[in-house]
């Protein structure tokens, strides 16, 4: 932000030397010169209103990685306990039915492992404490 700012110094005192040695300018540039302080302005005050507001924000995305962290943990105990099942170790189990259930089991365990990496991958864009998810089925 501040590059850009020095950048709009920059072009404002061209334009300034401009009128000054009586030099015509595009009147476009000129206006749309003109307009951009505003908006740069109003963009300067949406950052620093962000960053006053980043422990909040940061807060309420930790909870809501958590609570999804906790689903996903969830969602693998019952997993897990579906695998350990009577109706999968049975060795008279119809195969097909078993095949079936542990096809499903195995999307829903690569599901969660995305959302898995994906949790991680944003913690370490935003440079908070990574959780550990360990889904591991041995």
């Amino acid at each position: 932000m501040d590059d850009i700012e020095r950048e709009l110094d920059n072009c404002a005192e061209i334009f300034d030397l401009m009128d000054v040695f009586e030099i015509a300018g595009n009147e476009e540039d000129i206006s749309s010169f003109t307009e951009l302080q505003p908006q740069l302005q109003s963009l300067r005050t949406l950052i620093d209103r962000q960053v006053l507001n980043r422990p909040k924000l940061m807060e309420g995305l930790d909870k809501a990685f958590h609570k999804n962290i906790e689903a996903i943990h969830n969602r693998y105990g019952k997993i897990r306990q579906g695998i350990d099942s009577a109706e999968i170790v049975d060795p008279d189990a119809d195969p097909i039915k078993v095949i079936r259930k542990l096809t499903l089991f195995l999307h829903a365990l690569e599901h969660d492992q995305t959302l898995a990496m994906k949790y991680t991958k944003y913690q370490q864009q935003l440079k908070v404490i990574e959780t550990r998810i360990f889904l591991n089925l041995s």
